[in-house]
């Protein structure tokens, strides 16, 4: 691929041609014929105005399709401006061109190249192994090479995508990501803080209004509030008209920032050096252009990342296509002298490099570890991220982070938070903006690693929460943040070892229900990220109300205004009635309805009598009491607990909502036994 298209951004389509994305074609040169539109079409390709190119191209070939020539070149543009499914098919039709292979030896090869950038492992292998029995060209040893290591990548991919890793993507939003460009995130004071580079524009660029526009990237700083990003630009020292600026890193005192100064030369070719700004009597000083050990002449420098040596030294890792390196951009790295100046660069060695690209490093401090971008290592897509363990120049062999955070596509410029499941990287993916297809334009994405977390528990009384209590019931649910629903995940009972352990899901919420001869039960809703997690587990003590031997206190349920449905409080209750009664088979219970003062005595006699036969149904139906143990009273409105009315004649609402009731008498023929009813004058709190 043209380096004039990864120097700057790593792999970002350039400006100059989004900038063509509007047809400026008069209507006199869209009614040209086939041989006039051709000749346009290689001029407009010759200037780097390739959309219009290829508009032609297309046109030429649909109209006269012996011209193989504008086929090749269509199918090729598609694949630089990465609509490759476009490119896919244009491919496939070159290929079963009489004339396409004899002209173009090498379509197999980026047929088969699509057919990976589009997922479609099996097939790209298939088309690649097809290429090498037979391509017999000039160059066949080193593209037959490259063909191993897609190859390799397509064997890889199918791995990887058994066993995914369990990572949250999120796209970042039109806050911070536009149809043009956006890229190099990295993280200042916090997860919730980054700078990155992008290229924002209100309108379409194209040739007639580039002059008016500001088409260049420029850095931002993004802050995020848990629920919208505030986006700020960098000021204009930063941010020199002159220049393509992006990349920018702070140091760890945030009183450096370096970045990217990027221009094109005559030659339409993109040439970067990384500068520096220091933070001084509260604003950013002019940038100085580092020296020449790391803006090596005649070579582009870009990317910088910064590591610290063991001496405290700065490290300034950075990417470059000077001499002396293995091939294609290389990671390089210098080590600070002083203020603004660093000794000789050193390359990463053959470990790290390829003959290909290495880009976008980045190096994690607390687990020792280089994350970059490379399209030379076996690979799921075009560039995909890294990791590698060791510092400086001495690394293991790097190893693929694997599926979601990779794609089929361009994945690059990972950075990772010391929590270290917290990161940033960008994507040409399907999903995120676009200006041509769905995998053109590079978007920032965050990325959160779901950990495996286990809850490890037992269940224990409030009296004494430390010593755990064999034969508890216990059941584990997982609760509905949409509607509260329950789904039963595990039921159990205590034994000799009272410990549980389950694997839990941080994002979720779950619901544990405990219950125990003796005790009242328990529900206990939690999630996990809430809770404190040591390494991969959470620790929680799930603790019971013990029930007085000798004393019985019980509780009363309560109703809505003419209601006779029971709460999910009253329920609980009920649950504990149930175990006292299970508990003691001889034991009856009475029951006794109650209402207000609001309707007639007959009405109010009914509606009790609904009342005390909702408990009783309760206790039947989930916990089979016999009939035989309840009796149902109905006492209507005439035992009221409270005044309906105060005392000045008013209706009194909240007195009301404490007579709407249904009392128990517990029948245990135990004289040692003191049965209290646990309530206050204004139990009930609410006017429901």
């Amino acid at each position: 691929m043209n380096r004039y298209f990864i120097i700057l951004f790593a792999l970002l389509i350039p400006v100059l041609t989004i900038a063509q994305q509007a047809d400026t074609r008069t209507e006199k040169q869209k009614k040209y014929g086939p041989r006039k539109k051709y000749k346009l079409a290689k001029k407009l390709d010759a200037q780097g105005s390739y959309y219009n190119a290829l508009t032609y191209y297309q046109e030429v070939y649909e109209k006269k399709n012996n011209k193989v020539q504008a086929l090749e070149r269509a199918a090729y543009l598609n694949y630089v401006m990465r609509d490759y499914k476009k490119a896919e098919e244009l491919y496939k039709l070159l290929l079963d061109h009489e004339k396409g292979l004899k002209k173009y030896p090498n379509t197999r090869y980026l047929y088969a190249l699509q057919l990976k950038y589009n997922g479609k492992y099996a097939e790209s292998k298939a088309a690649f192994e097809a290429f090498k029995s037979e391509y017999t060209e000039d160059d066949a040893n080193a593209l037959k090479k490259l063909a191993d290591k897609h190859m390799e990548g397509c064997d890889l991919a199918k791995t990887l995508l058994a066993t995914p890793d369990k990572v949250k993507i999120e796209h970042l939003g039109k806050q911070v990501n536009n149809p043009y460009t956006d890229f190099s995130p990295r993280m200042v004071a916090s997860p919730d803080e980054i700078i990155f580079g992008s290229i924002k524009s209100d309108t379409v660029l194209n040739l007639t209004n580039m002059g008016e526009q500001d088409y260049k990237s420029r850095l931002y700083t993004g802050k995020y509030d848990g629920g919208n990003w505030t986006v700020t630009k960098l000021p204009a020292n930063i941010n020199n008209p002159a220049f393509h600026t992006g990349n920018g890193v702070f140091s760890e005192d945030k009183n450096r920032l370096y970045f990217t100064n990027c221009s094109e030369n005559d030659q339409l070719q993109m040439v970067c050096a990384i500068y520096v700004s220091n933070y001084e009597n509260g604003k950013w000083s002019d940038p100085v252009k580092l020296g020449n050990t790391v803006n090596a002449e005649n070579a582009t420098t870009t990317q910088p990342a910064l590591a610290t040596a063991n001496d405290g030294k700065e490290i300034l890792y950075f990417v470059s296509d000077r001499k002396g390196g293995q091939g294609g951009l290389d990671i390089w790295y210098a080590v600070s002298n002083g203020k603004n100046s660093f000794g000789a660069a050193t390359n990463l060695g053959s470990t790290i490099n390829t003959s290909q690209d290495e880009i976008t490093p980045f190096y994690h401090a607390g687990i020792k570890t280089l994350f970059f971008s490379s399209n030379g290592h076996a690979n799921v897509g075009g560039f995909d991220i890294f990791k590698a363990e060791g510092s400086l120049k001495d690394f293991k062999a790097p190893v693929n982070v694997g599926f979601p955070i990779n794609s089929s596509v361009d994945d690059i410029y990972y950075s990772v938070w010391s929590d270290k499941k917290t990161g940033y990287f960008v994507s040409n993916r399907a999903g995120g903006f676009n200006l041509k297809s769905e995998t053109c334009c590079d978007d920032i994405y965050k990325a959160t690693l779901i950990r495996d977390v286990f809850l490890k528990g037992f269940v224990a009384s409030k009296k004494d929460p430390e010593t755990p209590i064999v034969g508890a019931n216990v059941s584990f649910f997982n609760k509905s943040d949409k509607d509260g629903s329950l789904t039963s995940l595990a039921t159990f009972t205590t034994g000799e070892d009272p410990n549980f352990v389950l694997q839990v899901d941080p994002e979720k919420t779950y619901q544990v229900n405990a219950t125990k001869a003796g005790y009242w039960g328990s529900e206990d809703i939690f999630q996990p990220k809430d809770l404190k997690v040591v390494k991969d587990t959470i620790y929680k003590v799930f603790l019971l109300d013990e029930i007085a031997k000798r004393k019985l206190v019980l509780k009363r349920i309560y109703y809505e205004f003419d209601k006779f449905f029971l709460r999910r409080e009253d329920k609980l209750t009920l649950d504990s009635l149930a175990q006292v009664l299970t508990d003691n088979p001889a034991w009856t219970l009475e029951i006794y309805g109650h209402t207000d003062s609001k309707g007639s005595d007959d009405y109010n006699m009914r509606l009790g009598k609904e009342r005390a036969q909702a408990a009783a149904d309760y206790l039947v139906t989930k916990y089979k009491v016999e009939l035989n143990r309840l009796s149902l009273v109905s006492k209507g409105e005439s035992e009221p607990r409270l005044a309906n009315e105060n005392p000045d004649g008013t209706d009194n609402p909240l007195a009301r909502a404490n007579n709407r009731r249904v009392d128990f008498k517990v029948n245990s023929n135990d004289k040692n036994l003191e049965v209290e009813i646990e309530y206050t004058d204004n139990e009930r709190k609410d006017t429901k």
